[in-house]
């Protein structure tokens, strides 16, 4: 899960994948003062939980429009998950900017392209090097099938050209 916010999707959900990998674009401390309520159930409650669960990692400070950079620390987890990526809500923060909202699922987008081709031993990871293993997102290589979500409000797929992203 990329984008987390509050991180209650990741708490719904985490006992019904065998791996759960959640990131936050922010930094725990940016993410706690953003949503935290202070009430039942507050946002530093639920990371305190899934911290301690086995099958649950939490990472902030990732761009889901940069993953490449990202790469070194997510190669390490990604390699015992599933063939899934979803993307929460991405959003520039203006809800008028369709121009700038479509460029940034463009810039995903090209992100998870490159990370399907991530090579953990070259110095340029974007590109292919001869002889070199490509890495892909676990199982990607044994399956025919990666699936990439975006979870979007309303009618922003339409009006920020989600299809054509893609």
């Amino acid at each position: 899960l990329l984008g987390e916010g509050d991180f209650s999707f990741a708490a719904a959900i985490e006992g019904t994948t065998s791996h759960l990998l959640a990131t936050s674009l922010g930094t725990i401390e940016d993410v706690i003062a953003a949503y935290d309520t202070g009430g039942n159930d507050d946002t530093a409650d639920r990371l305190a939980v899934l911290a301690r669960k086995e099958a649950v990692n939490v990472i902030h400070g990732i761009d889901a429009t940069a993953l490449l950079s990202a790469m070194p620390v997510l190669h390490k987890i990604i390699r015992t998950m599933t063939d899934v990526l979803c993307w929460m809500f991405p959003f520039t923060g203006v809800e008028g900017d369709n121009q700038g909202n479509a460029q940034l699922i463009k810039r995903w987008f090209s992100s998870v392209a490159r990370v399907l081709h991530y090579e953990p031993d070259s110095d340029q990871p974007e590109q292919q090097q001869p002889g070199a293993k490509r890495f892909a997102l676990p199982d990607v290589a044994h399956t025919d099938q990666f699936e990439v979500h975006v979870t979007l409000c309303g009618d922003q797929f339409s009006r920020w050209r989600v299809e054509a992203s893609a």
